[in-house]
């Protein structure tokens, strides 16, 4: 039986997420957890990239390679296939192997992957039931085959850039069987993969950037702080969840790139912020735009209330799910038929909210606009032209992010970075920053700031030394009350 179909995810998400970071921790694969091929069978098990000396941009770490590390067959226990411990002595059908993923086809024939004693005999492999390729020469194809004893690790240094397969295949007669052992790859700067160097110089970038924009926001927001407006203080809640995100993905990445193993944690953290951030841009207009339009009626306020969250909640399930999707598309060779399927619900989701606040939003600034409220009718106004443009620039990410190519041709995996991540980081940094400019709290927005002063020499806090009755004054003939000093006030 044939196995050359990637693996699939689950589709629990959470089963999903939790069984990919078991099995691949970044670039160190542990086969602690992963089945074994039955007998005559083989698997694809991930998807590793890599760059030669020649091509890296940093070679810090010296020269990229493969390890085998602590690889050792044995029986796998409560099986009653298993076979006896005894019986693994001199197996030699059990191999993991490192093939060119743009040459696959080329060295394995999914009809007959096993040789035989012809093979050997014709110098097309060493042993019989054993892996066997098309050609006689797979200079490029790294083979280690697996027994029964641990022996010393195999490290092997890799020349060519590219993307590598892992191969696990079992041509023996043997089923029941398990292995422990990793299988590390390394690039000339670390564990990191290609396509994903250039993410840690973007998210600490994004990093410095929103720590600007938190420390902005709060100071400017401290005159204002009892007069903000409710918009004002979810873009508050809107820097801190920011700056989560990008310092978590910081985190993240310098750290697999370090150690080689991704932390499920901060994985978890830095999605959730991600999915968290757009909840929140959402809620802040949907919200801001009830609050006006319903006037403080409580019924009508629940009932929206539930509306929201129940919409906002399905969203944030589809959006994780697609980032969860998007982060492994690459080292689980993914079907673009898979990713389609799992993106088109988020998209749908996002787009039905978008079309809701922009209609809250109209709706608003008309009521706005009956109360010769001109002020906040125009800052309103202002923030859906954001809004708009922040529609524009997430369609355009999505789009970019489903159809990205830029894995498929090495030399252009220097831009992967910017379709998969930078694109919409950076849009959203863009529109959030002008956001921010249209919202600073000041003098036209939040009105006259109010300040008590205290009681100094008698005069009373609050109020004028001398009040006056409309009795009192005099019309100057234009709409103003003379008072009887001669200065005039409008009433």
């Amino acid at each position: 039986m044939v196995q050359v179909a990637p693996l699939q995810l689950r589709t629990c998400l959470l089963v999903l997420l939790w069984g990919a970071f078991q099995h691949a921790h970044a670039q160190i694969f542990d086969f602690e957890h992963t089945r074994v091929p039955g007998a005559h069978s083989l698997q694809t098990q991930y998807m590793f990239h890599v760059q030669s000396m020649q091509d890296a941009p940093d070679v810090s770490q010296g020269m990229p390679s493969v390890s085998f590390r602590n690889l050792v067959l044995k029986p796998m226990p409560d099986n009653p296939q298993a076979p006896p411990a005894s019986k693994l002595a001199g197996y030699k059908g059990l191999q993991v192997s490192l093939v060119p993923s743009a040459d696959f086809w080329t060295y394995i024939d999914p009809q007959r992957f096993c040789a035989d004693e012809q093979d050997v005999q014709a110098h097309m492999a060493q042993d019989a039931n054993s892996l066997i390729f098309k050609v006689k020469s797979a200079p490029e194809v790294i083979m280690h085959t697996v027994t029964d004893t641990a022996g010393s690790d195999n490290v092997v240094d890799l020349t060519t850039s590219g993307s590598y397969v892992l191969v696990f295949s079992n041509c023996g007669d043997q089923g029941g069987l398990a292995v422990s052992g990793t299988v590390e790859v390394k690039n000339p700067w670390g564990f990191l993969p290609a396509i994903e160097f250039h993410k840690t110089s973007l998210y600490g970038c994004l990093m410095l950037f929103y720590i600007c924009t938190t420390i902005f926001w709060f100071i400017s927001a401290l005159r204002w702080w009892r007069q903000l407006l409710y918009i004002q203080k979810c873009m508050l809640g809107l820097n801190i969840l920011c700056l989560l995100e990008v310092v978590a993905w910081y985190v993240f990445y310098t750290s697999w790139n370090s150690s080689g193993k991704s932390s499920l944690f901060v994985f978890i953290v830095a999605g959730l912020a991600a999915c968290c951030k757009m909840m929140l841009s959402f809620w802040a207009a949907l919200f801001t735009s009830a609050d006006g339009e319903k006037d403080g009626e409580e019924g009508s306020m629940c009932g929206f209330d539930l509306k929201v969250h129940i919409a906002l909640m399905l969203y944030m399930v589809a959006d994780f799910n697609m980032r969860l999707i998007m982060a492994f598309r690459y080292s689980r060779a993914l079907s673009f038929a898979y990713i389609l399927l799992n993106s088109i619900p988020a998209m749908l989701i996002g787009l039905g909210i978008f079309i809701w606040v922009h209609m809250s939003l109209m709706s608003y600034i008309q009521k706005l606009r009956e109360r010769k409220d001109e002020a906040n009718a125009s800052f309103y106004q202002k923030l859906q032209g954001v809004l708009v443009l922040a529609l524009l620039a997430a369609g355009l990410t999505v789009l970019l992010q489903i159809f990205d190519s830029t894995v498929d041709d090495q030399s252009r995996w220097g831009s992967h970075f910017f379709m998969s991540d930078g694109l919409g980081q950076l849009s959203y940094a863009l529109i959030f920053g002008l956001a921010i400019i249209v919202a600073a709290p000041r003098e036209s927005i939040q009105g006259y700031e109010y300040s008590s002063h205290l009681q100094v020499e008698g005069a009373v806090v609050g109020a004028p030394t001398a009040i006056f009755g409309d009795e009192d004054c005099d019309s100057d003939g234009g709409g103003n009350q003379v008072s009887p000093s001669g200065k005039s006030s409008k009433v």
